[in-house]
C-alpha cells in the first residue's frame, strides 16, 4: 500500500486537513511577508541598476604620451590608416557609435519627463566627459586581430534608453555578435585577395558596427557629431621593457555587474549576503540609546571585552569602546552593524582595535592544532587546476577588507595600520613580521580609480609589520604581486650574464629566512597571555564587587547609623517617661499612704457602726459613709498606685529595649563600617596591583566631559596584558607559517597568481586561497569600485569581515557587490559630513525611482550606505544634525583632530554640543604655537590666530569665483612657502595647507591664478610637483573628505543669498571644510552676507575676535603686498559692520 492512502490522492489541497488552521494562516502570511519583501529588494535593486546603467561611460581626453595614446577620430581614418604615431606593440581600443553626452542627457530627460536642474557649483556632482558610446572593439598588436564580447564591450545605457523609449531589445547582444562574426568573415575574405593580406581593421568595419548598433537598438540613443571614433592604444611593454596588461575601466562602469548579479540571486532566493538585511526598514524597531548609563554597562560588560587589543599608548576611550564590543557582539554571527565617526573622533583606532581582535581569534583557532601542518588538507587540481592545500574552513571566517568609495579613506587606513608609528617603540621588536614586504608595500604610490589622478607624494615610512595592503584595481593588485615576487640584480657572472634572485621584500625570501620557529612556545606563550587577561578580568569583576560592596555597607551602615540615632532618641523618651513615671509613683505612694492614714483614722467603732448598722443614730451612719468614701478613695489611689508601678515597670522595659537597640545599632554600624573599610582596602590592594582602575559607577557620575576621556573597567595591567595577547597571536602566525612551510608557501603562490589575474580559481578554493593569504596580511583594501574585480570569485557571504570607512560618501548602490560578498560589515562614518559625490542628474535619479516604484529611503542622490546602515542599527543615539534630530549607530564622542575655534565651530553646527574635546589639546596648542625651549621646538604661530578675513563680496571673475578673494588666499599660500612653513610637512615642500571652496567655479580659478603664478609662490619647485599640489589642496569641499592639514583657507564665494542659503542650508558642508584644520582656519568671505544664515551666525558670529578685516591680514603677510598689487586694490578695508548685517 502506498504511503498516504487513506488520504485524498491528486493535488497538494491533500494535506490541508492535516495543518491547524492557525498554523497555515501564519505560515501563509510568513510566506506574503517574505515575498513582499524580496519585491521590495528587487525594487531597488533594479532602480538602482537602472542609475548605473543610464550613467554612460566617457570617452577619454585626447592624448600622446609614450605608453598610451587617445585619438579622435574626425577624419573617416582610424590613426593606423592616417599613419599617427601609436604604441608598438600595444592592444587599441576602438569606442564606437559616439554619443555627444550633452544630447543624450537631454533626450534622457525628455523620455522621463525631467525638468533641467540648475547647477548648483558645488562640486557633488561627478565630471563627465562631453561623448559617450555604444560598445568597444580590442584591436590586436598587429592591427588584423579583432575582437568583441558582448557582454563585456557594449555599453548598458543605450539599452536601457531604448527600453526606456518603448523599443524591443531582446536579442541585440547575440544579433550585433552575429553581425561583428559576419564583418570578420568578410574581412577574412577581403583578406584572401591578392594584395590585401594586410589589410589592418579599418574605420568602415567601426562604421558598420555602429550602424548596426544603432539599428538593432531601434530607439538608440542620438549617435553622431564630429567624432566618429575614439582610440585608446596602450603599450604592452613599458618604456624600462616590462610587460604591461593593458585594460580599460569596464564599460558599464563599476557597480553594473554586482547589481546585475544581486538582482539575480535575489529573483531565485540565492543567498545574498548582507544585501537583504541592508534593504531593510528597521526604523524605529527596539531602538536603543547607547548614551544611557544602564546601556553602557551593559556594553562595557568584562565577559563582551576582547581578550586582545592594538598595542597603542593608550587605550581606547569610553564610547569607542562601547562601539567595538556592542559591534563585535552583534556581529559574531553575521550582519551589519553602524558606527557614527564624527570628524576627529578615532575612527582609525577603533578599527585597529577590530583587527587586533580578529587576529586574536585567529590565533586561538590555530592554536587548537598540535602542528600547523594539520590545519592543511592536501586537495588536488581544484585551485584553477594547480594543486593546493585546503585550510581548515573556519580559517575564511577572519578575512578582513577595508573598503569605501574614497580612494584616501582606504589608502588612510592600509597606510596607518603598519606605520611603526601605530606601535609605541617598546612593542616593536616583539610585533616586527616580513618588515621588508611590510616598508616596501607602505612606501609605494597607489593607483586612484580615477585614471588622470596623480597619486600624493608618498614620504617614506618606518613599518613595524606586514599588517595591511591595499588591493583593488589591477595596478595595486599586480604591484602587490610585485613585491611580494620582487627579484633584484646581482653582480655579473663571470660568462658575463646578470642573473637575478629574490629581493629583500620578497615573501618567499622572507619566508625561507624565518626559519623553523617554535610551535608550542608560541602556543603557550599566547595560552599564557590570554589566561593573564582572564585573571586580570576577574580581579578587576572582583574589584568592582568589592566597590559595590563597600558602597552597600556604606549605604546600608548610614542606615545603621539613622537606626542608632532613632533608638537614642526612643531611649531618651523611655529615660525620660521613666523619670516621669517615677514621680508619679512617688505622688501615688504619698497619695495611697495619706489614704491609709485617713482610712485609719476615720474608721467608726463598735457602737457607732452597730447603731449605724441598725440605723439607730443619724451621725453614726452619716460617719460609716463617710468612711466607706475615704475607704473608696483610698482602693482609687491604691489603683492609680498600681498603675503607676505597671507604667513605670513598662517605661522600665522600653529604656532597657532602646538601650539595647542603641548598644546594637553602634554595634551594627562599626561591622558594616569594618565591612566597607576591609571592602575597601580589597579594591585598593588590586587597583594598586593594576596600576590603577577606572570603576563604572564612579566614571558614569563625572561630569560629561571628563566621563567620556575614560576607559571604564579597564586598568594599566589589562590594557597592558590586552597588548601582550596581540603581541603573542603575531607570534602564533608567524610559527604558524613557520610550521607549515610547505603548505603555506604553495597556497600562497597560488594566491598571488588570483590576485595578479592569472587564475581564476572555483569560489570555493578562492576562500581557502584568501583565508591563507590573510594569515601573511591580515587586511586588504580596495575601492567599491574595484571590489567586484579583485574578490570576483568570492561568493555570497564568503568574505569574514567588511570594514567600511567613510560610509557616509558611499551613495547607496555601490556597496552592494561588497555586501553580497560579505558575512558582515563594520559600518563606519558620518552623515553629518560630506554627502556622496553623484553621476547621474538628481531630477532624472527621482523619476527613474518613481518608475520603479522603491522605497523612498533608497533614492540614490538623496542618502548614503552610512544612513541606511544607521536606519537598520537598533544600538545609537539621536543627534542634533542640523534642522532636525539624527538617529546614528554607536557614535564616538572624543575629537582630538583639531583646536578651538574649529572643534566649537563643528559641535555647534552638526553634533549638538555632543562632541567632547580631548584632554591636553589646548596646552598642546600653546606648546606649539610658543614653542617648547626645554625640547627644543621652535615657536609655529602661522599666520597668528584662526580667522575670518571680511572682503566685500566681489561680482567679478565667472560663477562664484570672486578674484580679489582669491587674491588674498593665493597670498596666504604664498606667505606659508616665503616663511617656511611648508619646510619638513610634506615631502614635497609644498604647505600642508588646503584652500577649500564650497563652489567649484572658487575653487578651479584660484587653482588656475596659482598656477599661472608658480614663479611667484613655489619658486624652484617643479611644475609637476605643483600641479599634484594643486589638484590635491585645492578644491571643492567633496575632495577632502578624509583628510586633514595644519591650516586651512575656507574660501567661501557665494554670489548670490541662494547660493549661501544652499551651502548653509545643512551642516554638511561647513562642517567638512572647517575640520580639515587641524590647528588655524582663516576664512575669506563676506561676513554681513553670510551672516544672514542662522546656521554660520549661531557657529561663528559670537567667536570673540574671529572678524578680522582684509587690511588687517594684509599686516601680517610679509612680501606678498608687493607681488601681488591686485590684492590691495581689490580688498580696501572693509567698513565696520555689526552682527545683523547694517552698515555703522
Amino acid at each position: 500500500m502506498p504511503p498516504f492512502s487513506g488520504a485524498p490522492s491528486g493535488n497538494g489541497m491533500a494535506y490541508r486537513g492535516l495543518i491547524p488552521r492557525a498554523t497555515r494562516r501564519s505560515s501563509c502570511r510568513g510566506q506574503r511577508e517574505k515575498d513582499m519583501g524580496r519585491d521590495n529588494d528587487l525594487r531597488t535593486l533594479r532602480y538602482w541598476r537602472d542609475v548605473e546603467a543610464l550613467t554612460a561611460p566617457s570617452v577619454e581626453d585626447e592624448a600622446d604620451g609614450p605608453e598610451d595614446t587617445v585619438r579622435h577620430v574626425r577624419d573617416g581614418a582610424l590613426p593606423w590608416e592616417r599613419g599617427q604615431r601609436i604604441p608598438n606593440p600595444a592592444v587599441h581600443f576602438v569606442r564606437f557609435g559616439i554619443v555627444p553626452r550633452g544630447d543624450y542627457d537631454r533626450a534622457l530627460r525628455g523620455l522621463l519627463g525631467a525638468a533641467e536642474l540648475e547647477d548648483r557649483d558645488d562640486g557633488r556632482r561627478a565630471k563627465t566627459g562631453p561623448l559617450t558610446f555604444l560598445g568597444v572593439l580590442e584591436v590586436g598588436p598587429n592591427l588584423k586581430e579583432v575582437e568583441f564580447r558582448p557582454d563585456a564591450h557594449l555599453a548598458a545605457f543605450a539599452v536601457h534608453f531604448a527600453e526606456l523609449a518603448g523599443a524591443n531589445v531582446s536579442g541585440y547582444h547575440d544579433r550585433l555578435f552575429e553581425f561583428f562574426e559576419e564583418q570578420k568573415r568578410l574581412l577574412a575574405e577581403r583578406r584572401r585577395e591578392p594584395g590585401n593580406e594586410d589589410d589592418p581593421v579599418g574605420m568602415d568595419f567601426v562604421r558598420a558596427m555602429a550602424r548596426k548598433a544603432a539599428s538593432l537598438l531601434g530607439a538608440p540613443p542620438p549617435v553622431g557629431g564630429a567624432v566618429e571614433a575614439v582610440v585608446v592604444s596602450r603599450a604592452l611593454v613599458d618604456r624600462e621593457g616590462r610587460r604591461r596588461n593593458p585594460e580599460l575601466p569596464p564599460v558599464n562602469g563599476f557597480y553594473y555587474d554586482d547589481l546585475s548579479a544581486a538582482i539575480d540571486a535575489a529573483s531565485r532566493g540565492a543567498p545574498c549576503g548582507l544585501v537583504a538585511g541592508y534593504l531593510r526598514d528597521g526604523r524605529g524597531q527596539g531602538r536603543r540609546d547607547c548614551l544611557r548609563p544602564e546601556e553602557m554597562r551593559h556594553a562595557l560588560d568584562l565577559a563582551r571585552l576582547p581578550d586582545g587589543r592594538w598595542p597603542s599608548e593608550f587605550p581606547l576611550t569610553l564610547m569607542q569602546q562601547v562601539a567595538v564590543n556592542e559591534g563585535l557582539a552583534r556581529l559574531s554571527d553575521g550582519g551589519i552593524f553602524s558606527v557614527n565617526g564624527p570628524p576627529g573622533t578615532g575612527k582609525t583606532t577603533l578599527l585597529a582595535d577590530i583587527v587586533a581582535t580578529v587576529v586574536v581569534e585567529r590565533a586561538r583557532l590555530m592554536a587548537e592544532f598540535r602542528s600547523p601542518a594539520a590545519a592543511f588538507r592536501e586537495v588536488g587540481r581544484s585551485m584553477a587546476d594547480e594543486e593546493g592545500f585546503t585550510p581548515d574552513s573556519r580559517f575564511r571566517d577572519f578575512t578582513i577588507v577595508v573598503a569605501s568609495s574614497n580612494n584616501g579613506a582606504v589608502e588612510n587606513v592600509t597606510r596607518e595600520l603598519p606605520d611603526a608609528a601605530k606601535i609605541p617603540p617598546a612593542r616593536r621588536a616583539d610585533c616586527a613580521r616580513f618588515t621588508e614586504t611590510a616598508a616596501a608595500l607602505l612606501n609605494r604610490r597607489l593607483k586612484a580609480e580615477d585614471e588622470d589622478a596623480e597619486a600624493e607624494p608618498v614620504r617614506p615610512r618606518e613599518a613595524w609589520g606586514l599588517i595591511a595592503a591595499a588591493l583593488g584595481n589591477r595596478a595595486n593588485r599586480g604591484a602587490f604581486c610585485a613585491v611580494l615576487r620582487a627579484k633584484e640584480k646581482v653582480p655579473p657572472g663571470e660568462d658575463g650574464s646578470r642573473p637575478r634572485r629574490d629581493a629583500p621584500s620578497n615573501i618567499f625570501r622572507q619566508l625561507g629566512e624565518l626559519g623553523r620557529l617554535d610551535w608550542a612556545a608560541a602556543r603557550t606563550a599566547f595560552q599564557t597571555a590570554l589566561a593573564e587577561v582572564r585573571r586580570l578580568k576577574d580581579e578587576i569583576a572582583e574589584h568592582e564587587r568589592q566597590i559595590e560592596a563597600a558602597a552597600r555597607a556604606d549605604a546600608e551602615a548610614e542606615a545603621a547609623g539613622e537606626r542608632h540615632r532613632a533608638a537614642e532618641k526612643d531611649a531618651e523618651a523611655a529615660r525620660q517617661d521613666v523619670a516621669a513615671i517615677e514621680g508619679d509613683l512617688a505622688a501615688a505612694r504619698e497619695i495611697l499612704a495619706a489614704a491609709d492614714r485617713d482610712v485609719d483614722l476615720s474608721r467608726p467603732g463598735l457602737l457607732a457602726r452597730m447603731l449605724a448598722a441598725l440605723r439607730l443614730s443619724r451621725a453614726a451612719t452619716t460617719a460609716r459613709e463617710a468612711h466607706e468614701e475615704i475607704v473608696r478613695r483610698r482602693a482609687e489611689a491604691s489603683a492609680a498606685f498600681q498603675a503607676a508601678v505597671a507604667r513605670g515597670r513598662e517605661a522600665s522595659r522600653r529604656l532597657r529595649e532602646a538601650e539595647a537597640a542603641v548598644a546594637a545599632g553602634a554595634a551594627d554600624k562599626a561591622a558594616l563600617k569594618r565591612a566597607a573599610d576591609e571592602a575597601r582596602r580589597v579594591a585598593e590592594c588590586i587597583a594598586e596591583a593594576h596600576g590603577g582602575i577606572a570603576d563604572i559607577a564612579s566614571t558614569l557620575e563625572l561630569p560629561r566631559e571628563r566621563m567620556h576621556q575614560r576607559l571604564p573597567r579597564s586598568s594599566n595591567a589589562l590594557d597592558a596584558a590586552r597588548a601582550e595577547v596581540f603581541v603573542r597571536a603575531l607570534g602564533v602566525h608567524q610559527a604558524f607559517i613557520s610550521g607549515a612551510t610547505r603548505q603555506f608557501r604553495r597556497n600562497l603562490s597560488l594566491a598571488l597568481k588570483m590576485v595578479g589575474g592569472e587564475i581564476r580559481p572555483e569560489p570555493s578554493a578562492a576562500l581557502d586561497l584568501w583565508a591563507t593569504l590573510a594569515i601573511l596580511v591580515p587586511v586588504f583594501s580596495s575601492t567599491f569600485a574595484s571590489f567586484g574585480r579583485c574578490f570576483a570569485n568570492v561568493p555570497a557571504g564568503g568574505i569574514g569581515w567588511l570594514i567600511v570607512d567613510e560610509a557616509g560618501q558611499a551613495v547607496p548602490q555601490h556597496p552592494v557587490g561588497a555586501l553580497m560578498r560579505a558575512k558582515r560589515a563594520l559600518v563606519v562614518g558620518d552623515p553629518l559630513q560630506v554627502e556622496p559625490v553623484i553621476t547621474l542628474d538628481e531630477e532624472v535619479d527621482r523619476r527613474l525611482h518613481e518608475r520603479r516604484g522603491a522605497h523612498p529611503v533608497h533614492r540614490s542622490t538623496a542618502t548614503s550606505m552610512q544612513v541606511l546602515a544607521d536606519r537598520n542599527n537598533t544600538f545609537g543615539t539621536f543627534i542634533a544634525g542640523g534642522d532636525e534630530e539624527v538617529w546614528v549607530g554607536s557614535p564616538l564622542v572624543v575629537h582630538r583632530r583639531c583646536v578651538e575655534p574649529m572643534f566649537s565651530i563643528s559641535n555647534t553646527i552638526a553634533y549638538g554640543g555632543g562632541m567632547v574635546l580631548g584632554d591636553g589639546k589646548p596646552e598642546q596648542e600653546r606648546r606649539i604655537t610658543e614653542g617648547d625651549p626645554a625640547h627644543s621646538v621652535l615657536p609655529r604661530p602661522l599666520l597668528g590666530p584662526s580667522r575670518w578675513i571680511d572682503m566685500l563680496t566681489d561680482r567679478g571673475g565667472d560663477g562664484h569665483f570672486m578674484p580679489a578673494h582669491a587674491e588674498m588666499a593665493a597670498a596666504i599660500v604664498r606667505e606659508f612657502m616665503v616663511r617656511g612653513w611648508a619646510e619638513g610637512a610634506r615631502p614635497d615642500r609644498l604647505p600642508d595647507l588646503y584652500v577649500i571652496s564650497p563652489f567649484r567655479t572658487a575653487a578651479d580659478g584660484l587653482r588656475r591664478l596659482l598656477s599661472s603664478r608658480r614663479g611667484w609662490w613655489a619658486p624652484g619647485v617643479p611644475r609637476k610637483a605643483v600641479d599634484t599640489w594643486l589638484r590635491a589642496c585645492v578644491g571643492t569641499v567633496h575632495t577632502f573628505q578624509g583628510k586633514e592639514a595644519e591650516a586651512v583657507v575656507l574660501l567661501l564665494g557665494g554670489k548670490t543669498p541662494g547660493a549661501i542659503r544652499w551651502a548653509a542650508g545643512t551642516p554638511n558642508v561647513l562642517n567638512v571644510a572647517v575640520t580639515r584644520a587641524k590647528r588655524r582656519l582663516y576664512v575669506v568671505g563676506d561676513w554681513d552676507a553670510w551672516m544672514r544664515e542662522p546656521r554660520v551666525r549661531s557657529a561663528m558670529g559670537g567667536i570673540e575676535g574671529f572678524r578680522s578685516s582684509a587690511e588687517a591680514m594684509r599686516a601680517s603677510l610679509e612680501a606678498s603686498l608687493t607681488l601681488a598689487p591686485s590684492l590691495a586694490r581689490h580688498a580696501g578695508p572693509a567698513p565696520a559692520r555689526d552682527l545683523s548685517g547694517s552698515r555703522s
